[in-house]
């Protein structure tokens, strides 16, 4: 499918990466805390 704009966020928590992604028609979003493995998260 075609490419999506896409932006890093800095020290944001879960529930607003989601809306910020939900926001700006994401189709999903990879999250990631320092220590763990980043994960997709289809939106």
């Amino acid at each position: 499918w075609p490419a999506e704009e896409s932006f890093w966020a800095f020290g944001i928590d879960a529930a607003r990466a989601v809306a910020l992604g939900r926001r700006y028609g994401q189709n999903a979003l990879v999250w990631w805390e320092p220590g763990a493995t980043p994960a997709l998260w289809w939106l």
